[in-house]
């Protein structure tokens, strides 16, 4: 198969042919920042340079297939080099807005999950897609004191099991590794036999042995900080933050030990390029040893064109 690929920069195609030496586009769970870097041969001055906050959208795929959309990104850094001449281009996702980054102050009460994150949504000019289980879910009170809306989301998130990420317009706020989509339904999973990796790893390693998880919580009518505890037996996790109530405490400690009761199982493979793969979508595994999990989700793939091809890299966790 034969790749191709499209640049666009604020909508006009760049044509840029055989000038192309390397491109490689990430997209990754959460607010860690999906990116794209492009490398251009730059032979007798012949590329017209992108203006930093330039919108680039980025497709690839194969002549027998067409095109797939891999994203649209932002163009915060350009350079050039010599000899031989070269443009270097670096950009990040296009929803990844410095807005996010502000800190805020504000009590939120008597609200739900879905309402907060919708208002969070608005407020950057998102639309928000929140997870039909966790939309409903009742906050009593969560305070949000001198805290980035990025972390923020992020905190959130973890409270619920969840990822929080900024994509294509939209706000999503879903179950971590749940490889559904926002209505409730299964994402498409893509079956990868270990004859399509050009390589491949699996490790699994004991996270540390506690039985129980403590936490911490202000009682405001009472002025006081109370404590609990989720889990039973001797040893015990104690999580470090101080949460704005007993409901809140209560659900990161469940989390948590949810979490670090489990083995941390992970995966990394290189496969020929496929646009269908992507942060939160399931892959199903086929071929390999015995003992290496089917089902997996991903939390990190890179495509990548270059003289050896397109290639694809993605990096999972056990889907349950």
């Amino acid at each position: 198969m034969n790749p191709i690929y499209k640049i666009t920069a604020n909508g006009t195609d760049l044509d840029l042919g055989e000038r192309l030496i390397s491109l490689s586009c990430s997209d990754e769970s959460g607010f860690k920042g999906d990116s794209c870097s492009i490398t251009l041969d730059d032979r007798n001055s012949a590329i017209e340079l992108p203006n930093t906050g330039a919108v680039l959208s980025v497709y690839l795929g194969y002549e027998s297939t067409g095109l797939s959309h891999i994203g649209n990104y932002i163009v915060n850094n350009v350079s050039l080099s010599g000899a031989p001449d070269r443009v270097s281009i670096k950009a990040h996702g296009l929803d990844f807005k410095s807005s996010f980054k502000e800190k805020v102050s504000e009590n939120h009460a008597s609200t739900t999950l879905g309402a907060l994150v919708s208002a969070i949504a608005s407020k950057h000019g998102l639309a928000p897609k929140v997870a039909k289980d966790l939309s409903g879910l009742v906050i009593n009170h969560i305070t949000q004191t001198n805290e980035s809306d990025m972390h923020f989301l992020t905190r959130l998130a973890e409270m619920y099991g969840a990822i929080a990420k900024p994509a294509s317009g939209d706000l999503i706020f879903a179950e971590q590794g749940s490889a559904q989509s926002i209505s409730g339904g299964p994402l498409g999973a893509t079956t990868i036999d270990i004859s399509q990796a050009i390589s491949w790893s699996y490790s699994v390693s004991k996270r540390e042995d506690y039985s129980k998880v403590k936490s911490e919580y202000v009682d405001f009518e009472q002025a006081k900080t109370k404590k609990i505890e989720i889990g039973e037996g001797d040893s015990t996790y104690v999580l470090q933050s101080t949460y704005g109530d007993k409901n809140e405490a209560e659900t990161v400690a469940k989390t948590t030990l949810s979490r670090i009761k489990k083995d941390f199982r992970k995966l990394q493979l290189s496969t020929i390029g496929n646009p269908n793969l992507i942060a939160e979508s399931l892959i199903l595994l086929g071929g390999f040893k015995p003992g290496v999990p089917t089902n997996w989700v991903i939390t990190k793939a890179e495509h990548s064109l270059d003289p050896r091809g397109f290639r694809t890299q993605i990096e999972g966790e056990v889907y349950e």
